[in-house]
């Protein structure tokens, strides 16, 4: 070989050799693959069974549905909020949500440091927030007729209910207000779109459409609506033209209200049918209880759909017009219960929990 040319290559061969070794000693600094959240040090959360509920603010408020977890998913956990209760996921790179923590799914890694959130639910734009600068008098009805002896304390309120000119705060996880003129507070947040008493809702499953009849051959939606949808539930459950499969009539808003069935609506097994937020007692029982400590008469037969409407005197006598109806009994498990309606006045009665009753 010419010994110009060999001397040229030998030169090429030795500036690749040494570019090699440059390029590997970068690579020995790069950062690493990113591994598998199972793999990864940190907190996560995978979903459970059936998926699960998130919500925008850390309550276990049904009008705060952000949408479902699918089933098995799994997810950073970046925030919790004091006792664990709720924990913040981060689904992607600009939406989250928080999660409760006793409605299922399996939390991996290390969930020690994950910081705790220290707001108030007051200071959450995603609630109805409520004010006043002076105490108010508060109500058993909606309508503001029948004082109920209390009043509301100057300060802010997250407000859970509403009805034509009055609202319902939360005081904590388990107590709530009575009624209240809504011409006494300021109000901020998304209160427009509270719960009205006496409503039920749901979260739509993948694939649900919505239809005019409760049939699976009725006309619908040309589509079905996105998985994860809040409807609020008008009625049922109730059987269609197949007798195996109830139905519920539900509204999503900007649609007409319309027809799905109940496994196709989250959880639907566990919603009690749709009863009247306020009811007329029911005359002629002769069945009679009374009530102990803590009792608090509901507007259902559920901590999680009802609402409290007064609580009861221990030793007072009440009348037991219907029941038992299964429905949730705590808001920190999931724990349910018999819960009997039961009317203490001519135009006054709600529903109890078993548990505060002794019957006669």
């Amino acid at each position: 070989m010419n010994p110009k040319i060999k001397r040229s290559l030998t030169r090429w061969i030795n500036l690749l050799s040494l570019s090699l070794l440059i390029v590997a000693g970068m690579a020995s600094h790069l950062p690493a693959a990113e591994a598998h959240p199972a793999q990864q040090t940190g907190c996560y959360f995978t979903a459970g069974p059936g998926g699960n509920l998130y919500f925008h603010s850390p309550v276990n408020l049904k009008t705060t549905l952000a949408g479902l977890l699918p089933e098995g998913t799994t997810y950073p956990v970046t925030l919790r909020t004091a006792g664990d209760f709720f924990y913040y996921i981060q689904i992607d790179t600009t939406r989250g949500g928080w999660i409760q923590r006793l409605n299922g799914g399996t939390m991996t890694g290390d969930c020690g440091p994950v910081p705790q959130d220290t707001r108030l639910l007051t200071d959450f734009d995603t609630l109805c927030v409520v004010s006043t600068t002076t105490p108010i008098p508060t109500y058993t009805d909606p309508g503001l007729s029948r004082a109920d002896g209390s009043r509301l304390s100057a300060g802010s309120y997250v407000a859970i209910s509403q009805a034509p000119g009055a609202y319902i705060v939360m005081f904590d996880e388990a107590r709530s207000s009575g009624w209240f003129s809504a011409s006494s507070v300021t109000t901020r947040g998304p209160c427009a779109g509270l719960a009205e008493p006496g409503k039920a809702y749901g979260l739509t499953l993948e694939g649900t459409v919505i239809r005019q009849e409760p049939a699976a051959s009725a006309d619908g939606l040309p589509f079905a609506v996105p998985a994860g949808s809040l409807v609020e539930i008008l009625e049922g459950p109730q059987p269609g033209d197949d007798p195996a499969v109830m139905w519920y009539r539900v509204y999503l808003a900007p649609y007409a209200p319309g027809w799905v069935p109940a496994h196709a609506i989250f959880d639907s097994a566990a919603l009690p049918p749709v009863f009247a937020a306020t009811q007329a007692a029911p005359s002629g029982s002769d069945v009679t209880a009374l009530v102990t400590d803590n009792t608090r008469a509901w507007t259902l037969p559920d901590v999680y759909q009802g609402k409290i409407i007064v609580e009861l005197s221990a030793g007072m006598q009440v009348s037991v017009m219907s029941g038992p109806v299964t429905g949730a009994i705590r808001l920190d498990s999931n724990a349910t219960g018999n819960w009997y309606l039961v009317a203490w006045g001519p135009a006054a009665s709600g529903w109890v929990w078993e548990g505060r009753l002794v019957f006669d």
